[in-house]
């Protein structure tokens, strides 16, 4: 998979875009347009239909000068068309003289018989053909940020950007071109009306549209328009991406390698606070979003960083298998009920592969604290357009040891807010892991590798790696984890890394297992900001303030950013750094 992403990393709005565009196949405005000429109509006529064109018309001889000609380049461009198509173009001037024009289309079959516009012998056939096609001609293209319910004969004008198979994250879905657009890349998405397995009514495909479309943030994949034809709904998607965070992490694309070594580490460090942007953006608006996992974040080929589609809206979600092993691995604890999970050994199987050894896959897996989707599903301790419900709160156990945990629990709300924030630091940690030159696979095994026997039931599969590699339930691990990231970014001899210890730092508070302990995402967003203008020497931040703004003034351009809170520079962070190796017990 990774290796494909390698191929397929480009997003179809870039400069760098590599699809090849296919040719114009929709007669739009402007194909009409170009194509209908005065010459274009005599070619397509018989020599004894040919002189009828510079003729005046026969109702209009004392009205206007108009002639056949004038009549059909200024009014019935699309009208000669549909004729031409089904064999009869000469039946133009029958039509014309009825003062019949493209204001006219579509027209009904009881309107095609009493015109009698086609030759009596194959009357019945020609107008069914002319009933069908003039939609080929009439076409109504999708418009950002609205719904057309087209007809079932009516031709939708979008046409699929290339053949190649959607990457990582677009399984089930494909990318297309609107024929007004055709430098705009989206992603379809199919939904079939029912009340089958898989499907949805209209009604509730409406809803959650509707609900959905104001989430419009440059980081977070949006709806751009949506459709229905032939019982089922379609949604566009923006923007048009192929490569995941996971995958991007294992292989980086070659249009990323292909940048300069500076320019990559400034890349990737910006992605942080462009993902607390956009969780800002949510939690502004009373949302969270409840799948923030590497698998649901994307990047596109100008590397702007997106996150996926939220959980409450999972049916417009373009992977049809969402990762549960991964949503439990980066879930908060009190997510999962808590804080040190059980891994059971009937959630794991083995198959065996025919060229391959062993091979892991999902049987089963633990069992969030949610509700299947649907619009009725609320989401965690958030408001919403469509529902106000909170969740029901669950004990949750602090993720200590199993005695511990035996002998005292608290009852805790489900904030998916903090959830959101703890999610969010799994996912800094992975990326700070990457750009300190660390194999993901070996964060894994070490997550994995925890000594605390007492915590979990541990689950080896062949090869000796424990099954249970979250977060939550390996904090020990983690830490460990973070203070060796801590000295490999004192070694490093590039400015850029200077920011690192005081990001860790931020990652450890928002790994509180108790999530009232956590910082809002306001805080994430402001003291990233901070630390990348500050210590990491950013000089302009993708979606914030450059360095050379005024501090405690940045003017952030997206939404949700408050006042820079000032990040302590000085030169004693080294010696907290230094405190906080000691108390983990490097």
């Amino acid at each position: 998979m990774a290796m494909s992403a390698l191929f397929y990393g480009y997003a179809g709005n870039s400069a760098s875009s590599p699809y090849n565009l296919p040719a114009l196949t929709f007669w739009d405005d402007r194909r009409i347009a170009i194509t209908v000429t005065r010459d274009y109509v005599g070619s397509k006529l018989t020599a004894e239909q040919k002189p009828f064109l510079d003729k005046e018309t026969a109702f209009g001889s004392e009205l206007t000068d108009e002639t056949y000609s004038s009549w059909i380049i200024g009014r019935a461009k699309r009208l000669f068309l549909v004729l031409l198509d089904i064999g009869v173009p000469g039946d133009i001037f029958k039509l014309i003289d009825q003062s019949i024009d493209d204001q006219d289309l579509p027209l009904s079959m009881q309107s095609l018989e009493q015109l009698n516009i086609v030759r009596e012998k194959e009357g019945s056939s020609l107008a069914k053909k002319f009933h069908k096609r003039q939609f080929t001609y009439m076409l109504r293209g999708p418009i950002e940020g609205g719904h057309i319910d087209y007809a079932a004969d009516e031709v939708v004008p979008i046409e699929l950007a290339n053949r190649r198979p959607i990457m990582s994250g677009y399984q089930g879905a494909e990318k297309v071109l609107l024929s007004e657009k055709r430098d705009k890349v989206l992603v379809r998405r199919r939904i079939e009306y029912g009340n089958g397995p898989g499907k949805t009514t209209e009604k509730d495909f409406m809803r959650e549209v509707d609900a959905m479309k104001f989430i419009t943030h440059q980081h977070i994949v949006s709806i751009y328009a949506t459709y229905s034809h032939q019982e089922s709904g379609y949604i566009l998607l923006q923007p048009a991406t192929d490569i995941s965070l996971r995958n991007f992490l294992a292989i980086p694309p070659p249009h990323f390698r292909m940048l300069p070594k500076q320019d990559r580490r400034r890349t990737i460090l910006s992605w942080l606070h462009c993902l607390a942007d956009a969780l800002t953006f949510l939690h502004d608006k009373g949302l969270c979003h409840g799948e923030i996992q590497p698998s649901n974040i994307f990047i596109d080929g100008s590397n702007v960083i997106v996150l996926g589609v939220p959980e409450r809206y999972r049916k417009m979600r373009t992977d049809k298998r969402p990762s549960t092993l991964e949503s439990y691995e980066y879930g908060a604890p009190e997510k999962w009920g808590q804080g040190a999970f059980t891994y059971q050994t009937s959630a794991l199987r083995r198959k065996p592969s025919s060229n391959k050894g062993w091979k892991l896959s999902i049987h089963s897996a633990p069992a969030p604290i949610t509700d299947t989707f649907s619009l009725k599903s609320h989401t965690s301790g958030c408001s919403s357009p469509i529902s106000t419900q909170s969740w029901p709160t669950r004990p949750f156990t602090p993720a200590t040891t199993m005695s511990s945990a035996t002998s005292r629990s608290s009852t805790i709300p489900l904030d998916g807010q903090r959830a959101d924030i703890f999610s969010l630091s799994c996912i800094y940690l992975d990326i700070l892991t990457h750009i300190l030159k660390r194999k993901i696979a070996s964060f894994i095994s070490h997550r994995s590798a925890s000594p605390n026997k007492t915590s979990r039931k541990s689950v080896r599969l062949p090869g000796g790696a424990p099954a249970d590699a979250s977060f939550h339930a390996n904090i020990s691990q983690v830490e460990l984890w973070m203070a060796g990231l801590r000295r490999d970014s004192f070694r490093r001899r590039d400015d850029v890394f200077d920011g690192v210890p005081a990001l860790l730092t931020l990652c450890t508070s928002m790994l509180e297992k108790d999530p009232r302990n956590r910082p809002d995402a306001w805080d994430v967003a402001d003291r990233v900001a901070d630390v990348l203008n500050g210590m990491c020497h950013l000089p302009a931040l993708h979606c914030g303030a450059t360095a050379e703004e005024e501090q405690g003034e940045w003017d952030f351009c997206c939404a949700g950013a408050r006042e820079i809170v000032p990040w302590r520079t000085g030169k004693g962070w080294r010696e907290e750094v230094k405190m906080w190796e000691d108390e983990v017990k490097i």
